[in-house]
């Protein structure tokens, strides 16, 4: 007859270790500026995000919640953002044109003498800024894309 005692001992579960793919995942919200620079969001910054987008803030609340994404397909993705994808080929095209080159990087009102033009112009805006915005997904949506392209102009 076995002692009832000892084969609780033997049924104790022993903690595994975690493998590279059960790494506990670390989520941090980063703050990117128009000219693509990153910092990270401040508490009230990540309130602000929470508050306005709770299906994405699951994420960091839920890190195991990341492992859905994986299911995503590019189909589904494109749903959601379907304005990314045009935004991005119209960019294309504006940025070839024969005389673009001028909205290709910001006015540098030092270089050209222009020393009234943040007082004429309160938001610039040029081609080079908008393509990093869109490759550091810095737009909320389509609307704040056409903004910004109709600014250069």
């Amino acid at each position: 007859m076995t002692d009832p005692t000892k084969k609780k001992k033997e049924e104790a579960v022993v903690p595994k270790p975690r493998g590279k793919a059960e790494k506990k995942l670390k989520c941090q919200l980063m703050v990117v500026n128009e000219v693509g620079e990153k910092r990270p969001a401040t508490d009230e910054e990540l309130r602000q995000f929470e508050e306005s987008y709770p299906d994405v803030a699951r994420f960091w609340k839920h890190p195991e919640a990341v492992q859905e994404l994986d299911k995503i397909s590019l189909e589904e993705l494109d749903a959601i953002k379907p304005w990314e994808k045009a935004g991005k080929k119209l960019m294309n095209m504006l940025w070839r044109t024969t005389h673009a080159w001028i909205f290709h990087e910001p006015v540098d009102p030092i270089k050209l003498d222009i020393e009234d033009y943040f007082d004429i112009i309160k938001r610039p805006m040029d081609f080079g800024t908008i393509k990093k915005k869109l490759n550091n997904n810095a737009y909320d949506g389509g609307k704040d894309f056409l903004e910004d392209v109709e600014l250069v102009f």
